[in-house]
């Protein structure tokens, strides 16, 4: 299994729950994370402004 980065995604991680899941017949460790409303909503907004296209001057 490949690792994940969630470093871009502005989530933080709050804990690790020790083979909590069953991967392809494996027990993996599933990591806990977190982030607060306001984070969120800023980084929408911020990715919907690079989204919009550049106006014709």
């Amino acid at each position: 299994m490949t690792g994940f980065s969630y470093k871009p995604t502005r989530f933080t991680p709050e804990g690790v729950l020790r083979g909590a899941l069953l991967w392809e017949g494996e027990r993996v460790d599933a990591t806990v994370m977190s982030i607060l409303a306001p984070e969120h909503r800023a980084g929408q907004r911020a990715r919907s402004l690079t989204a919009l296209p550049a106006q014709a001057g």
